[in-house]
């Protein structure tokens, strides 16, 4: 059964009512992440922070490379479309902030992967300008077997290796198996099946550890005669 972290879901109410205390942090950062709610790919990607955003869309409050890897990686793909809804007839798919982005447990030290998801998101920006697309067009393109243009081959390694790094930031040895599958949402560029279900599986299990982890920190709270002190969270804020 997937856990709904508290300290995730606290931060939700506090910052909603009101608000001002969250949207004076994004100001803060001059740009954050954000991705379409009810979208065909989740493609996370980075948006200004002057901007006044829809409640169709969902923001992560980071500036960080390595938060564009992890949220744009197999892996939270995977999670999200396990653990998201779908919106319509069609069935498409839509990501749910307390189900997909407050439960997925980040690496601890994803440092490693900013390089890479720096190059993977000013290629992805490059290829999309030549072309004259936007993001769905884009993957409709990434994830079609026939399209095998040298720039695609290039971000495709990419994907691959942000998602190899991010393995191994969980110090997970795991075949991932990359390559064109058939999914419920369609062909896929992305990991194998048994690499997903392993995945998802290992996943589940760390959410539960964080879990009971910050519920022992909430029950300590209760004690006063300890002093406590604060923790920073390896999860970037978003609402």
């Amino acid at each position: 059964m997937l856990l709904k972290r508290k300290t995730y879901r606290d931060r939700w109410w506090q910052f909603t009512e009101p608000q001002i205390a969250l949207f004076r942090r994004v100001r803060q950062l001059a740009r954050v992440l954000a991705v379409s709610r009810v979208s065909k790919y989740f493609a996370f990607e980075f948006v200004r922070t002057d901007a006044v955003y829809s409640d169709k869309v969902v923001v992560f409050v980071s500036d960080k490379w390595e938060d564009f890897a992890v949220l744009n990686s197999s892996l939270h793909q995977c999670w999200a479309l396990r653990y998201g809804a779908t919106h319509g007839d069609g069935g498409t798919p839509n990501y749910k902030p307390t189900e997909c982005g407050s439960t997925f447990p980040f690496p601890k030290s994803p440092l490693a992967l900013a390089a890479i998801g720096e190059q993977y998101g000013a290629l992805r920006r490059q290829m999309m300008i030549e072309m004259d697309e936007g993001l769905t067009k884009f993957y409709n393109r990434f994830h079609c077997q026939r399209e095998t243009s040298r720039d695609l081959d290039r971000i495709r390694a990419l994907q691959t290796q942000i998602d190899h790094e991010l393995i191994a930031a969980y110090k997970w040895t795991i075949d991932l198996g990359h390559g064109f599958y058939e999914t419920k949402h369609g062909i896929r560029y992305t990991i194998s099946e048994s690499a997903r279900r392993d995945i998802l599986a290992r996943l589940l299990v760390l959410n539960h550890e964080l879990y009971a982890q910050e519920q022992a920190t909430l029950r300590s709270m209760t004690k006063p005669k300890y002093r406590l002190r604060s923790s920073s969270s390896t999860q970037p804020a978003l609402f």
